[in-house]
């Protein structure tokens, strides 16, 4: 799923078995405008309870490695792959485990161009 609650579960899980130097792979980090990174898309369906998205969309998965650069940078190896097929990858080089237990609403419109800086 790509939303921050997922992402952020998933990474925590990933890292907490990972041996040293282990790598945590992340797509979806760079989404091209406002409307792809919504935590909903405006384009959507539930099936069986899944939403399931009719319209490109990262989700806000662009936040937690906007968190990670921000305030681990020092913890991992960062490197990211970007292709017209897809929306980014962040491959992450874990050199100190950590977790993260919550992170800051990071806006859109306010932070992102920060993060993309990065």
């Amino acid at each position: 799923m790509h939303q921050i609650e997922y992402v952020l579960r998933d990474f925590n899980n990933s890292i907490s078995k990972l041996n040293n130097n282990g790598i945590i792979f992340i797509d979806d980090i760079l989404p091209l405008n406002y409307n792809e990174q919504l935590k909903i898309p405006n384009k959507h369906i539930y099936e069986n309870g899944i939403l399931k998205y009719l319209e490109p969309w990262t989700g806000d998965v662009w936040k937690v490695c906007y968190y990670l650069l921000k305030y681990h940078s020092t913890d991992f190896e960062f490197k990211y792959y970007n292709n017209e097929n897809y929306r980014g990858v962040g491959v992450f080089k874990i050199l100190n485990k950590f977790n993260i237990n919550s992170i800051n609403d990071f806006e859109y419109y306010k932070d992102f161009g920060k993060y993309f800086k990065f």
